[in-house]
């Protein structure tokens, strides 16, 4: 990266001379977001963007491996961000999770201003739920789904729009529960 004093920012700019432009080694980064149920981050990552002195970040495009993403005392290894940008507080990309208890595919765009809005579409191919600590079982549980949301508004307790469900299957132990497409 190098320093904008024009802009007062720092820019990255893809190196093709190397395997990644970032590398991600134990960044905490929970307590830098304040949030405890996130903790470690590891993963080299390709970056063009800029990140201005008042805390702005526009990044046009972000790809890589994420090897390690620590959250609810699991760690997720193997996720994949490609075609994927951040810019005026907007995420758009796709993610893949190729973890041993959790394989999924998000595609779509989070719009995290004042006027949220979120249209996206998760493709759960399988979910160990009590594995990834979202579930207390001794009982192995697992979910596979599919869905895509589009819902807009200032908060939690405001949004609108509709979530709609294209598949779900949950099995716990020899029980199991299906809603098929």
């Amino acid at each position: 990266f190098s320093e904008n004093k024009k802009n007062n920012s720092f820019l990255f700019e893809e190196s093709q001379a190397s395997e990644y432009d970032v590398k991600i080694d134990s960044f905490q980064l929970g307590p830098f977001l304040n949030e405890p149920m996130i903790g470690s981050v590891f993963g080299k990552v390709f970056m063009n963007g800029e990140i201005f002195s008042n805390g702005n970040i526009n990044f046009n495009n972000i790809e890589g491996e994420i090897s390690r993403f620590d959250f609810n005392d699991y760690s997720y290894r193997n996720i994949v961000l490609s075609e994927a940008s951040f810019t005026d507080q907007v995420f758009a990309g796709i993610i893949d999770i190729k973890d041993e208890n959790l394989e999924m595919t998000y595609t779509g765009f989070m719009d995290f201003n004042t006027q949220q809005q979120f249209d996206f579409d998760v493709d759960i191919h399988r979910a160990q739920l009590n594995k990834l600590n979202w579930i207390e079982s001794d009982t192995l549980i697992t979910l596979s789904t599919m869905f895509t949301t589009n819902l807009a508004g200032s908060n939690i307790n405001n949004y609108s729009g509709d979530i709609s469900l294209q598949s779900l299957l949950y099995e716990a132990g020899s029980k199991s529960f299906d809603i098929p497409t």
